[in-house]
């Protein structure tokens, strides 16, 4: 099986920013209800291949990333 690209992946279904050695991006995985800004604590490495938020603790791979996202979607529309 072929490793998933993890900027590709995450990128295609959150908007990462490139900032130093990393990319960046809202998590998709918590909700920030009290914030009136939303904050960009989600660090995705192409180095390592993985994903980790700094909020909430969410980490992985970019097939955990999809996985996740992906069920999360699924109850979206079932409501």
């Amino acid at each position: 099986m072929t490793e998933l690209n993890i900027i590709d992946a995450i990128g295609r279904r959150v908007v990462l920013e490139q900032r130093g050695g990393g990319y960046w991006g809202v998590c998709p995985f918590h909700r920030q209800e009290k914030k009136l800004v939303m904050t960009t604590a989600m660090l995705v490495s192409r180095e390592s291949n993985t994903f980790h938020c700094f909020d909430c603790k969410a980490e992985g791979s970019a097939e955990d990333f999809v996985r996740r996202f992906d069920a999360i979607e699924e109850d979206l529309n079932e409501v």
